[in-house]
């Protein structure tokens, strides 16, 4: 996928400054172990990203007869702790009203905020969504991270919160029915993935810098919201992955259970 694609380049720069010079037959897992524990310590879980690239590249150099085995497979990875962080309703109230304030791009990063709360899905998945794919009762969209004949179709009902971000979205000037649904002010296309990170680290900094908010939350948060709140909700959880364990240790990040005695 395209946001792979960037991500592996962006992996690359990092690990261009330590291997691009290198012979691949020469590399070992001591090498690996030390780019994992020592040189990249200050970004332990970037570090596991970056280290998986150069795997997919030790893999390609054994299919082309370079080398006989992958020395990344040999190395453990550094340890990972799924992410804790639950923005409260009432915190991301106080952020959406700031933000609908703040002006036409706040109001278009703050609505698909909303939608990522609401409906639980990645921003790739409806970064570019199209009117088109949005009636009255649901929204179609296709599952990320899926290819060819596994792919996933996700209808998510309209709920009345999310009509009024719907609808929120259709009253800013230049809609059109065949456009996308959160479009850029100035440019009246989908943000790019690039253009909205910006835009989307500007407006945290401003509701951190006002205090709006006391603690950062990335955009990937607001998928965790949508799953504890829907738990609570409806006693089970969403299904957003294929096997629900892995949204239950990923996105649960609920602080309490509840649970009936006999």
């Amino acid at each position: 996928g395209d946001g792979t694609k960037a991500q592996y380049t962006d992996n690359w720069k990092e690990l261009a400054k330590r291997f691009e010079s290198g012979n691949v037959k020469l590399l070992r897992p001591r090498d690996v172990a030390r780019y994992l524990r020592v040189e990249r310590s200050e970004a332990p879980i970037v570090a596991n990203r970056e280290v998986a690239v150069l795997s997919n590249l030790c893999n390609l150099a054994v299919e082309l007869g370079y080398i006989d085995r992958n020395p990344c497979r040999e190395v453990r990875r550094n340890r990972e702790q799924p992410r804790g962080r639950l923005v409260t309703a009432e915190e991301l109230d106080a952020f959406v009203a700031f933000a609908l304030k703040d002006g036409p791009s706040s109001v278009v990063l703050v609505s698909m905020a909303q939608f990522a709360a609401l409906a639980g899905n990645r921003r790739a998945e409806f970064l570019k969504l199209h009117w088109p794919q949005v009636d009255a009762e649901v929204v179609r969209l296709t599952r990320a991270k899926q290819r060819g004949s596994r792919a996933m179709r996700e209808i998510v009902d309209v709920s009345a919160a999310l009509q009024e971000v719907l609808d929120r979205m259709k009253a800013i000037p230049g809609y059109s029915p065949m456009g996308a649904v959160f479009r850029a002010p100035r440019t009246n296309d989908a943000y790019s993935e690039a253009g909205f990170k910006g835009m989307w680290q500007r407006l945290m900094n401003k509701a951190l810098a006002q205090k709006i908010i006391a603690e950062r939350f990335t955009f990937h948060d607001l998928r965790g919201h949508y799953t504890t709140y829907y738990k609570a909700k409806f006693k089970e959880l969403p299904e957003l992955h294929a096997d629900k364990k892995t949204t239950a240790r990923i996105y649960d990040r609920s602080r309490e259970v509840r649970r009936d005695s006999l």
